[in-house]
């Protein structure tokens, strides 16, 4: 991993979980998560942050079906489900871009983002 890569990969897991602010406008600790192509990673720079319901569906001692209700569908239970909610790889990484080049530009701390990045997130999330 180069430099750019662990810049990146730092900042998403500082600026939180993607699919977290586009339901609720808070996020919290995300995963690194790789975006593949087929059934291989497409590098470090296709990388979008998930929290660990989103990523490997850990559920904290509530239902699936509580969960997925508020938050959506979480990748670990199906891909296709996943992309039909969340959007596709493409439209993920589109958002996570701006998502990092905001943070960038002015970091938010614990995973307090600021409104007008959450509305430029759902904004894009909704026309996609």
């Amino acid at each position: 991993m180069n430099k750019a890569d662990s810049t990146r990969c730092q900042a998403i897991k500082e600026s939180g979980c993607i699919c977290c602010l586009l339901v609720t406008g808070k996020t919290q600790a995300p995963d690194v998560h790789h975006l593949t192509s087929g059934s291989r990673r497409t590098g470090h720079q296709a990388t979008i942050g998930l929290c660990p319901y989103h990523h490997r569906g850990l559920l904290d001692n509530q239902s699936k079906q509580f969960v997925s209700g508020l938050l959506g569908p979480s990748y670990a239970w199906g891909r296709k489900g996943f992309q039909q909610h969340f959007g596709t790889d493409e439209q993920l990484l589109k958002i996570q871009n701006m998502i990092l080049e905001r943070f960038t530009e002015l970091p938010w701390h614990d995973y307090a983002v600021p409104y007008l990045v959450v509305r430029e997130a759902k904004q894009m999330w909704a026309t996609r």
